[in-house]
């Protein structure tokens, strides 16, 4: 007889989630470099086909660097508080459920004294 592949738990998921995230900031991180050092190595051709300098194209390539670490910290900040926000809700509904279980359990409780009574 075959053996069943055990279920997927929440960990599972969650470990699934985190390298999903994890590979697209790596994808980006590489795809930046990538096209930073593209535009590094070709800047002369650049240069005389745009009808520019070397240092207008080196200074456009610093900005373009610049703005997209600005916007990756950005990313990241916000990245931040939507997981804390998300972590505290997820915590908040564990403890309205911990409740309710405690709220059953007592009732239970107490319908199982009165039963013995009769």
């Amino acid at each position: 007889m075959a053996a069943e592949a055990p279920a997927a738990t929440g960990a599972d998921a969650v470990k699934s989630g985190s390298q999903l995230i994890l590979l697209t900031l790596a994808a980006g991180q590489f795809v930046m470099t990538l096209d930073s050092s593209v535009m590094n190595v070709s800047i002369a051709q650049v240069a005389n086909d745009v009808g520019t300098t070397v240092t207008g194209i080196q200074t456009a390539i610093t900005m373009y660097t610049l703005v997209m670490a600005a916007l990756m910290i950005t990313g990241a900040k916000i990245g931040a508080m939507i997981g804390l926000a998300s972590k505290e809700r997820v915590q908040e509904m564990e403890a309205e459920v911990s409740a309710a279980q405690t709220e059953v359990h007592d009732i239970k409780a107490e319908m199982d004294a009165m039963n013995s009574r009769e």
